[in-house]
């Protein structure tokens, strides 16, 4: 009896995920072409290589890190990563705050004291 029920439980496993896909989804098949590319190598650091695949605004960053701790791979990343970091943060801190002006205009006067409270 046991086994009838393992295996009741596996068969409802294997069938959840196919019975649980959302048919009204509305989203476009991806139709960009794969990268086949070689990767090219741009930087080595202890416990980490960062290599780049594609041209322009289609690159793709491929980074390797390794060994050490976590401390050292998070370290070899930022070392790696550091002028996309210099370049993207700004960019992402305008954006906050593009959209905290159009949060501000929109919730009432109590909601941004309230909000200033905890900021």
């Amino acid at each position: 009896m046991s086994s009838t029920c393992f295996w009741f439980v596996c068969l409802l496993t294997i069938l959840y995920p196919i019975e649980s896909i959302d048919r009204s989804c509305s989203g476009k098949v991806n139709t960009n072409a794969i990268v086949r590319d070689e990767p090219r190598l741009v930087n080595i650091v202890p416990n980490g290589k960062r290599y780049v695949v594609g041209q322009g605004y289609d690159q793709i960053n491929i980074v390797h890190v390794y060994g050490g701790t976590p401390y050292d791979m998070g370290f070899a990343f930022g070392k790696l990563m550091s002028q996309e970091f210099k370049e993207g943060i700004p960019e992402f801190f305008d954006y906050i705050y593009k959209r905290a002006e159009i949060i501000m205009k929109i919730v009432p006067p109590v909601g941004v004291a309230f909000l200033y409270c905890y900021l």
